[in-house]
């Protein structure tokens, strides 16, 4: 429930469609999962209960797991690694140290012996979604929508809206089979004056003939502004917004 009512509010805020891809969506945002936040919390406690600088009650460490060299009393390769008890009911799997301890294992000694401030940081950087480029927020509340429907792949373009029956075929008004983003971006007749004023005032930007790269490099430098600064990935952004604009492919708010 907590999930649903954490991607309908995703899609309030990015104007995208209700049939968004949800790791998209949350990718986009820079937001986890519920899940993974627990998960998140969960390992920052139970580094807590084994850090020596935070004192944790006996009635606490008395039902920690061990770790291998206190049960064996001898020096092994995973001497640090804890123990999981014999566990045979699934309340008692999901219980907290039974659950979390075991993620503990897998993760590397050089992480578990952090500091806590230092795991904690660690540890969302592992299991956490990465922070989004600043210029992802950049435009207007229109043009930012249209690029963020085309980033999460879900817009009305037809490829999108015949991948969940909204239409009976993919071909472009252009007569094309497919009017997938591929083809709206860099190919599509019917945009050939927006692209090229598009093509040009990047290339001006970037200091590079834009046109002469790659179609894939293309599509990743328009979309995800892959392997661009703050600047330049604001002015690219906006230069690509107007083209979704101008183009007027999709519709009016």
């Amino acid at each position: 429930m907590l999930e649903t009512l954490q991607n309908r509010a995703g899609r309030l805020v990015t104007g995208t469609y209700f049939r968004t891809p949800t790791d998209r969506l949350l990718r986009d945002l820079g937001w986890d999962k519920l899940t993974t936040r627990r998960q998140i919390h969960k390992l920052t406690l139970y580094h807590t209960f084994n850090d020596a600088n935070h004192p944790t009650p006996n009635y606490i460490t008395a039902i920690m797991p061990e770790t291998r060299a206190h049960n064996t009393g001898r020096i092994l390769r995973n001497a640090n690694t804890h123990t999981i008890p014999a566990n045979r009911t699934t309340s008692y799997q999901n219980s907290f140290f039974i659950s979390v301890g075991k993620h503990w294992n897998f993760l590397h000694e050089s992480i578990r012996s952090l500091p806590h401030s230092s795991f904690k940081r660690a540890i969302t950087e592992r299991l956490g979604v990465p922070t989004p480029p600043t210029f992802y927020e950049i435009g207007t509340k229109t043009g930012n929508m249209y690029h963020t429907r085309l980033r999460t792949g879900m817009s009305v373009l037809n490829s999108h809206l015949f991948q969940i029956n909204k239409i009976e075929t993919t071909e472009c008004a252009c007569c094309y089979r497919t009017e997938n983003v591929d083809h709206f971006i860099l190919s599509c007749p019917n945009y050939d004056l927006h692209r090229t004023e598009l093509f040009q005032n990047i290339s001006q930007t970037l200091g590079v003939n834009f046109g002469l790269m790659s179609p894939l490099l293309k599509l990743r430098v328009l979309l995800h502004g892959e392997g661009l600064g703050s600047d330049d990935g604001r002015a690219v952004a906006y230069h690509f917004q107007n083209f979704l604009v101008d183009s007027r492919r999709f519709g009016t708010i």
